[in-house]
């Protein structure tokens, strides 16, 4: 049976005309609004008053090209699209989303605060050439993004010169 009334079950029939792409599309807006639940939850169930995360304006450049361009512009949306559930959620719980700069939050060691190049070995290692401190290099930085005011207490470390800039291939990253 391709059509079931509403009565007969709960979920409603795929329809032949559907496409994959809209198919997709609700999938991706469903797991988006199962995520962004989950994070507000957690902040909630832990009596977080904010919820830090990175600022969609810092996100990756794109790469030379059109196929770089436009799937850094897809990541970006998406991450934007994510962003905006989790705003609206925790809005509703009275809980303020605080976008944050996450420059050198990969870089710096959660556990005693030292910045440093080298404390990346491989891009997802981090090991921290100060106290020794390993850990997966994302969960670091996620680490580093759950301190209140990260963006401000980096920027007062470059200011105060205990950050040297860092020099990539493209352009110096401070």
């Amino acid at each position: 049976v391709l059509f079931r009334s509403v009565s007969q079950s709960r979920y409603q029939p795929s329809f032949p005309t559907d496409s994959i792409a809209e198919k997709e599309r609700r999938f991706r807006d469903t797991r988006y609004h199962q995520y962004s639940k989950r994070i507000v939850d957690f902040a909630v169930k832990n009596g977080a008053k904010t919820i830090q995360m990175k600022a969609v304006d810092s996100l990756r450049p794109p790469k030379e090209g059109t196929d770089s361009f436009l799937c850094a512009l897809l990541a970006d949306w998406a991450v934007c699209d994510l962003m905006g559930k989790v705003k609206s959620k925790a809005a509703e719980k009275g809980i303020d989303l605080v976008e944050v700069n996450p420059a050198f939050t990969s870089l710096r060691c959660f556990k005693c605060g030292y910045i440093d190049e080298k404390n990346r070995p491989e891009w997802h290692k981090f090991k921290c050439v100060s106290c020794g401190h390993e850990s997966h290099a994302d969960q670091n930085a996620s680490q580093n993004l759950t301190i209140i005011g990260i963006d401000q207490i980096i920027a007062d470390d470059i200011a105060s010169g205990k950050v040297v800039p860092i020099v990539t291939d493209r352009k110096s990253v401070v």
